[in-house]
């Protein structure tokens, strides 16, 4: 938590630093945070940034199908290794049964 703290933009607030660095075990989740392809949303951002382990993270949201919505895109790629979750989710969305039906992630999945 100390390399993820210390790391941290300085604009963060205590409650969404403690929130983002707790259990951390490098800088990778505030260097996620600084990163994120999630706009100026905060909450979306921690949800995103929360236990990355690497940048990972942040390459997988910035190649989530481009039509999903900030949050599937915060909880698909949430503790990602690599894009394959969002290259998944690609292919996904792509079919018949994505955004041009109506459907949001987890319906597309099921």
């Amino acid at each position: 938590p100390a390399a993820c703290a210390s790391s941290a933009d300085s604009k963060l607030s205590w409650e969404h630093l403690k929130g983002l660095c707790q259990g951390a075990l490098n800088s990778a989740p505030t260097a996620c945070y600084k990163d994120a392809p999630l706009g100026s949303n905060e909450t979306l951002k921690l949800m995103l940034c929360r236990g990355a382990l690497s940048g990972a993270v942040v390459e997988c949201a910035k190649h989530a199908p481009y039509a999903m919505n900030t949050e599937n895109k915060a909880l698909l790629c949430n503790r990602a290794q690599s894009v394959v979750p969002a290259s998944c989710a690609e292919q996904i969305w792509s079919s018949k049964r994505g955004v041009a039906a109506g459907n949001t992630l987890r319906s597309a999945l099921n």
